[in-house]
């Protein structure tokens, strides 16, 4: 055994509250990080999801048929954007005449 060995192991004999707490200590420590680093992964998981789900970032909206009529949605137009219809829209939108 070497002298570092025998050095330590004195010094977890005469102090063996000291060592028990920051046995106890780093233990605490690092499971704490392990649960922080589980929630962040979970937290994320589900935005995650929904972006997989719609294939990336995607707006859905709902027109209420009583403010705008059909001929004033079709005339509406966006570059880039296509018409369709989404059962699982989850945003809402009310244009006004």
């Amino acid at each position: 055994m070497s002298g570092l060995g025998r050095v330590v192991r004195a010094g977890v004999g005469r102090r063996w509250v000291q060592t028990i707490v920051m046995s106890l200590t780093t233990l605490l420590a690092v499971g704490a990080s392990v649960l922080a680093v589980g929630l962040l992964a979970a937290s994320s998981a589900p935005f995650r999801n929904a972006f997989e789900r719609l294939q990336g970032a995607h707006l859905a909206a709902d027109f209420n048929p009583t403010l705008v009529t059909p001929q004033q949605l079709t005339a509406a137009t966006v570059d880039g954007a296509s018409a369709g219809s989404d059962s699982d829209a989850s945003s809402t939108t009310q244009a006004s005449p």
